[in-house]
């Protein structure tokens, strides 16, 4: 018995000695959410917003780029102004309705496809948008005025 009060004794001084970490904030994340939705009238007259799976989904990071995608034969990558080079897609996604990505704080460009199954078929549009500090921005996509098999402005 006289062993362990020393032992214990010890670990009760090292306890309180110790120091107490400072408190780390939880870490803030900022990124995009993306809809995606096609309106339509019903019998009522009343206009609703029905999800819409887009079938690719492109994003590059654009801070000192001006991006343009040209077209969908283009695959991944999207022309930059500035320095005049195509550039892959930074992140792409497949059959996406409604989701959203943690990214980092910056300027983005987005490159919305519809696949060959629904109309519009093999239609695309494109965007910019702004990532800041501990926010998620929302872009959305009404694909009901896109025209098949080209370009429509967003």
């Amino acid at each position: 018995m006289k062993k362990i009060i020393p032992i214990v004794l010890l670990f009760a001084l090292l306890m309180g000695c110790s120091k107490k970490d400072d408190v780390i904030p939880a870490e803030t994340k900022s990124g995009v959410s993306l809809k995606f939705v096609k309106t339509s009238k019903l019998s009522t007259g009343e206009t609703v917003e029905n999800p819409y799976k887009m079938y690719i989904v492109m994003v590059w990071k654009s801070d000192g780029k001006d991006f343009v995608y040209n077209r969908v034969s283009d695959g991944e990558y999207a022309f930059d102004g500035v320095s005049k080079k195509s550039y892959k897609a930074d992140y792409s996604y497949l059959n996406v309705t409604s989701e959203t990505y943690v990214l980092p704080v910056g300027k983005y460009f987005i490159t919305v496809v519809t696949n060959s199954d629904d109309i519009p078929r093999i239609a695309y549009s494109y965007t910019n948008f702004t990532v800041k500090t501990s926010e998620f921005v929302t872009v959305k996509k009404d694909v009901s005025t896109m025209k098949s098999i080209s370009y429509s402005a967003w």
